[in-house]
């Protein structure tokens, strides 16, 4: 009897080593609807320590406004209207202010004088300093005198945020960067970065100094400017940008660092063929860049790849069986915020759904795909807190016209 009980016991044993482990568990939580709107992209958010607030424009008959949400746990608080009058609100987004405060930036054309009704309304770049409660701090606050046409903005790292714009005139903007600082009062004065520019972003690298990067429309090529501590140290050309045919629409331009790398995005609406992601990378302090190359997922990439974040051990999926060529990544929107880590997350939608890929070397070293079947409507946001939990919002149709703005978290 002993003896037979031995050799089940090994044969168990046998059986246990043979098997092949088990999936990693997810760590993703079930997707949640915040709110239902009339826009295509993911609103702005600001994880804090025991909440989450999302900012997106809502309206009503009573007209167009800044709406807000918290996720406290499990729960979604009811919808609060901000008390910041808008006319036509676009571009919003949240950068983190001190003790869980937030700073609200946001683009919004304003009606023409009324003595010169015929005139083209103005856009204007503007801030607030909204309180955890959702009570205004301060603002709205113009952070430029002049016509904004976009923008972009990073945490300066002592509760305050640097933003860089482009506008001043339409037929040859000029690309300006300044400091609002951690009471939400824009800091004088203005630095000009680039004249006859476009389509400025910008990355925070750890030590604090800025990557600035934009479009020349002299020479059409990407540009790219170092600062530190707002002190212009370098200004440079990187390489050509992305070839526009006749319909073609850029949609937005992004940028991120990993540790060693630098990356800019082109998100792309090809007339003919639908939505694309470009991507150029290389050394930030390099004197130049790769040319851009179209986004693909290789299907053959490995297993496993652990990162810095929450979701420690990401699980790459296995191709469909007979699939051997790359997929297409589509609205690529990397982490937002400062700082860099060994990968650079990518929010991006795919052909099986929306997931976050890994950049590393210049390269997409994995893919997770989170929300299998999801069609984007356009730019999705990443986020991370303070403890590298993921947060992911998107847009997507709904059957009522407005669109489901949803978010999935590995927060548990």
């Amino acid at each position: 009897m002993r003896r037979l009980i031995a050799l089940l016991v090994g044969w168990c044993g046998l059986l246990a080593a043979c098997t092949p482990p088990a999936d990693p568990p997810g760590v993703w939580s079930t997707p949640i609807t915040l709110a239902q709107a009339d826009q295509t992209d993911a609103p702005a958010l600001a994880p804090a320590d025991k909440m989450v607030t999302a900012i997106w424009v809502g309206a009503d008959d009573a007209g167009v406004h800044h709406d807000a949400v918290q996720l406290r746990g499990p729960d979604v608080t009811p919808t609060v209207v901000l008390p910041l009058p808008p006319n036509r609100p676009t571009a919003q987004q949240i950068i983190p202010a001190d003790d869980d405060a937030m700073h609200l930036l946001w683009l919004d054309a304003l009606d023409p004088p009324d003595d010169d009704p015929g005139a083209a309304p103005i856009t204007r770049l503007y801030t607030a300093l909204i309180r955890p409660d959702l009570t205004i701090e301060r603002g709205p606050t113009p952070v430029a005198d002049g016509l904004a046409l976009r923008y972009d903005a990073v945490p300066d790292g002592d509760g305050g945020v640097w933003v860089v714009w482009s506008g001043d005139t339409i037929t040859e903007p000029a690309i300006d960067l300044r400091r609002i600082d951690a009471l939400g009062r824009p800091r004088p004065p203005a630095q000009r970065i680039a004249d006859n520019a476009e389509w400025p972003t910008v990355a925070r690298a750890a030590d604090g100094s800025l990557h600035v990067y934009w479009l020349s429309l002299t020479s059409g090529q990407l540009m790219a400017a170092w600062l530190f501590d707002g002190a212009l140290l370098e200004r440079r050309a990187l390489t050509g940008a992305v070839s526009l045919r006749p319909g073609d629409r850029l949609m937005t331009m992004a940028a991120g660092l990993d540790r060693a790398h630098g990356y800019v995005f082109w998100n792309i609406t090809r007339a003919e063929s639908g939505p694309e992601t470009w991507l150029a990378s290389g050394l930030p302090t390099a004197a130049n860049w790769n040319p851009p190359r179209l986004l693909t997922l290789d299907p053959a990439l490995g297993a496993d790849f652990e990162t810095d974040f929450r979701t420690a051990l990401v699980h790459q999926p296995a191709p469909a069986q007979g699939t051997t060529d790359d997929q297409a990544v589509r609205w690529v929107s990397p982490l937002m915020g400062s700082g860099q880590h060994d990968a650079l997350p990518i929010a991006a939608e795919t052909d099986d759904g929306l997931g976050v890929a890994y950049l590393r070397g210049g390269e997409i070293a994995a893919y997770e795909l989170v929300v299998p079947g999801v069609r984007l409507i356009g730019s999705p946001a990443l986020h991370a807190d303070a403890d590298l939990n993921l947060f992911l919002a998107w847009a997507q149709p709904h059957p009522n016209a407005a669109a489901d703005l949803r978010l999935i978290t590995t927060r548990r």
